[in-house]
């Protein structure tokens, strides 16, 4: 795996940089663990701090990862070097598997397995508020054994007729619920609320999950 920095930016408050992962072969990257990641900026006369601030971006294919990251304070007037130190834990896989799960109707309330030690609750269903031809389907997964909920790889919806809705992810989103991890996912599925009916829903899972702590240790020369 290689690790290189891009978009330097020099701002008043503070400094910001992009940090791209990349890694070859059959693995994919499917994120990176945001509270073990550490980054800290140095401009040669003090250290600056620092933190990763978002979610990282994916290139089709899971082969490059780019997350955003930015300084604790602003850097000195006329320095020449920005270092970068820390860390970054990337989160890699390669095989995954499909657990399908049927029912007449789909309802709020309902729950399933998707899996030896997980399972989903459909919390709502229903019209989406600004899309009357849409349906807004929000799903919560939960394990039995601690720890974060990383394995979720997609998900595609049926229709009682047996065809694929199409759906697009809004949002997903993670927290604890009675000291359980649990994830919510909320999707968009656009083909129409009355005549398509959720009967499927089929759930691919990462099989291999692994974390890869990457050093970082750069300077750049502005």
């Amino acid at each position: 795996m290689t690790v290189t920095s891009e978009d330097l930016d020099i701002r008043t408050k503070d400094v910001r940089v992009k940090i791209v992962a990349a890694v070859k072969g059959e693995s994919n990257i499917i994120g990176y663990v945001k509270d073990r990641s550490k980054i800290s900026f140095n401009d040669g006369k003090k250290d600056l701090g620092g933190a990763f601030r978002f979610s990282g971006k994916f290139s089709e294919g899971g082969s490059v990862m780019t997350v955003q990251a930015r300084s604790d304070e602003p850097a000195s007037k006329d320095v020449e070097t920005i270092k970068i130190t820390g860390n970054l834990d990337v989160l890699l896989a390669s095989k995954s598997s499909t657990h399908i799960a049927k029912k007449t109707e789909f309802k709020k309330g309902d729950e399933m397995k998707a899996g030896d030690d997980l399972k989903f609750t459909v919390v709502g269903i229903g019209e989406h508020k600004r899309n009357d031809r849409a349906i807004e389907i929000i799903l919560n997964f939960t394990r039995k054994q601690p720890g974060k909920i990383l394995e979720i790889k997609g998900m595609r919806f049926y229709s009682e007729a047996g065809a694929l809705i199409t759906s697009e992810k809004q949002s997903t989103s993670s927290y604890k619920i009675f000291g359980k991890d649990t994830i919510k996912l909320n999707y968009l599925l656009k083909d129409g609320p009355k005549s398509n009916k959720i009967a499927k829903m089929e759930i691919d899972l990462w099989r291999d999950l692994k974390k890869v702590t990457v050093p970082l240790d750069m300077t750049l020369i502005l």
